[in-house]
């Protein structure tokens, strides 16, 4: 018996827009530590040092490449284990890579909360008072789209349309992972071999870290607005250049420098092509 590869992929639409798409979740963390390493130091050095935990959390994140699994099993030599093994292998390795960049994203972003001193009793409630008093400053682009996906595939007790609803579905998804009360996907057998399967909760766990990630820039963008930290004062360099959200919504190419203020409501967006001219 034959395998019969992967099972239909999750790609939101926001991941697949020729501008303005959302990046994966290592390069957005990735983004997001060098955002955070560029602070200045903070006149409380204990502030700088969670800052600092925040920072290498956010690098594990984006440092997590691969995880591998064998669930191969000795079965007496049973004729199609082996195909079912190396399905079930593949799986387990996708869907655990994105469960534990979730724990790494997830433990960044409550290093964060305690370096910015906010009174919150969860992560959800901290970013669900940072929204709130921003008010009128325009969210990250596709904030609520990612939200609204994470929350079709986990939705915890409480719902609803914020970033901050999708950042506490994140949260529970990895505490439900702690806890075990996550269902373990196997493959499907079918006329052709073994399909893989489990692509919801593979798409859930990838989706809770952007919904973290993005809760993080809407957290440093409070601290930048009530001065509790001060923006890089640099410049970031566009190597190959980005798509960003103008006033009026529309995407803006942008090619040279950014000062590091401003990049921080675009550092979840993929570099892009440039325009055809």
């Amino acid at each position: 018996m034959t395998t019969a590869g992967s099972s239909r992929a999750c790609v939101p639409t926001y991941r697949s827009l020729p501008e303005l798409a959302v990046l994966e979740p290592q390069e957005h963390a990735y983004e997001l530590a060098d955002w955070i390493e560029r602070i200045p130091a903070t006149s409380h050095p204990s502030q700088r040092q969670v800052l600092d935990s925040a920072y290498s959390w956010l690098r594990l994140t984006s440092g997590l490449r691969s995880v591998s699994f064998d669930m191969a099993f000795d079965d007496g030599g049973m004729c199609g284990g082996g195909d079912f093994d190396l399905v079930w292998s593949e799986m387990m390795a996708e869907w655990q890579l994105h469960q534990i960049r979730l724990g790494y994203a997830a433990a960044a972003v409550e290093a964060l909360v305690r370096a910015l001193q906010l009174p919150a009793a969860t992560v959800e409630s901290a970013i669900e008072g940072a929204e709130a008093d921003l008010g009128v400053l325009t969210p990250p682009a596709h904030a609520v789209s990612v939200a609204q996906h994470l929350l079709q595939h986990h939705r915890p007790a409480s719902t609803g349309t914020s970033l901050s609803a999708g950042v506490g579905a994140a949260m529970d998804l990895r505490d439900r992972a702690a806890r075990g009360e996550l269902h373990i996907p196997e493959p499907e057998e079918h006329e052709m071999g073994f399909l893989a399967t489990g692509q919801d909760i593979v798409c859930a766990s990838r989706e809770a870290t952007s919904s973290l990630l993005i809760g993080g820039q809407v957290l440093l963008a409070w601290a930048v607005e009530k001065e509790v930290i001060q923006p890089p004062n640099e410049h970031k360099y566009l190597i190959d250049g980005m798509w960003m959200q103008d006033s009026m919504g529309k995407a803006v190419w942008v090619d040279d420098e950014i000062p590091y203020g401003d990049y921080l409501a675009f550092l979840h967006l993929e570099h892009g092509e440039p325009p055809v001219s």
